[in-house]
């Protein structure tokens, strides 16, 4: 999620419609304001960025609302044809073809998210939890070892229980083991995050950053999260904590573009010109067609 996503001054009826449905949980509400909004043609510059990034916010949302269903399929890619590069939409969609025992579909989302970031230690785990679904079982298994290699906070014990059940031929228990794997770490970081979001949609940075910290400390390995806490240290003007929350960030997933235009911002504040561009032309690199490090280049060599 780009700086910008929250610091926006201009103001437009449809797009002021589609954020309050959206933290009042409408999501097809938002997701009409935004679509209308867009396709009219009115939102330029960053309303519009704002208005797509919130329209792609609300068809996730309402896929969760939605289960495992063929509307939850419909959103999730409605949400990553206009953000193809998030690798937690991947992710979201994978699981939930892995929920309706769509395996080859769920195996394609999840190798979509591990091509954007091969560190996500989630998207591995899962998986391996769909190959092992699929029959492949010792596949399926080594990928759940790789993901508790990369990060240390899953239940090892969980994934040896996971072997034993494999060794007894109790399959259904194995991969029930796999999947349940994620859920303690998951939920208990996943409230912390929506907390820090909401707190910091009302601008209430100092609390957010708490929340944020508390996310971070129960799932030290996402580099979403990792770039959030960047962005609040930001706006509380806390640049070299900022810096070093995206760098981390991008420890995690060299390839996180919005890790890179934000740590791009945070140089450019600091007047560390030369590695704000280098910033910049990371996220040129990765995506050629990224307007904000475009801007941030041009507003570089202006100054210069």
């Amino acid at each position: 999620m780009p700086l910008w996503g929250r610091m926006i001054s201009a103001r437009d009826e449809s797009y002021e419609r589609g954020i309050r449905c959206f933290d009042q949980g409408r999501y097809e509400d938002a997701i009409a304001a935004f679509q209308s909004l867009l396709e009219e043609g009115r939102a330029t510059g960053v309303v519009q960025r704002l208005a797509r990034f919130y329209l792609g916010e609300a068809h996730s949302a309402l896929a969760l609302t939605n289960g495992a269903s063929e509307q939850a399929i419909e959103n999730l890619n409605a949400a990553i044809a206009l953000h193809p590069r998030f690798a937690d939409l991947h992710f979201q969609l994978g699981s939930t073809h892995l929920d309706r025992r769509e395996y080859d579909a769920a195996r394609l989302a999840f190798d979509e998210a591990i091509a954007i970031n091969p560190k996500y230690f989630r998207a591995i785990l899962l998986r391996g939890a769909t190959l092992y679904a699929s029959g492949e079982h010792e596949a399926g298994l080594s990928e759940a070892q790789r993901a508790v290699d990369l990060d240390g906070s899953l239940p090892a014990p969980t994934l040896a229980l996971a072997r034993l059940s494999d060794a007894d031929g109790n399959f259904g228990d194995a991969l029930s083991q796999l999947k349940q794997m994620l859920q303690i770490e998951e939920n208990t970081a996943l409230k912390y995050a929506r907390l820090a979001q909401n707190l910091y949609r009302r601008a209430m940075h100092p609390d957010a950053l708490d929340a944020y910290r508390q996310a971070v400390a129960l799932a030290p390995s996402y580099a979403d999260l990792r770039c959030q806490l960047g962005m609040t240290l930001y706006a509380l003007s806390r640049d070299d904590e900022a810096a070093a929350a995206f760098e981390t960030a991008l420890e995690l997933n060299p390839r996180y573009i919005e890790a890179w235009q934000n740590l791009g911002l945070v140089r450019q504040r600091q007047g560390k010109g030369w590695d704000a561009a280098a910033c910049f032309e990371k996220v040129l690199g990765l995506d050629d067609t990224h307007q904000a490090a475009r801007d941030g280049l041009a507003q570089l060599k202006k100054a210069a």
